[in-house]
């Protein structure tokens, strides 16, 4: 079987869900959502966290208002981005 994974700069892999694990995935994200909203927070969303979305998510997850969070983050990968290969 092929598993793929991602692998972070200093060479650890992550595997990513396998098919029959994304709905288990998609109603834990849903809950994350849920709470962020509940809590008044933007949801922002990072397609790719390469170099740019990498920095783009370190920006987001930055931005404050006084001393409390203004936004949620979720960062997605694609299996097609760089980094990502199969094993």
């Amino acid at each position: 079987m092929i598993r793929n994974v991602s692998v972070s700069p200093d060479g650890t892999e992550h595997p990513l869900p396998l098919e029959e694990e994304y709905a288990r995935e998609y109603v834990r994200v849903q809950a994350l959502v849920a709470k962020a909203k509940a809590s008044g927070l933007e949801i922002v969303v990072v397609m790719g966290v390469g170099f740019v979305g990498a920095v783009m998510a370190a920006i987001v997850a930055d931005t404050v208002n006084g001393d409390e969070a203004r936004r949620s983050l979720l960062s997605v990968c694609s299996d097609q981005a760089s980094g990502v290969t199969g094993k």
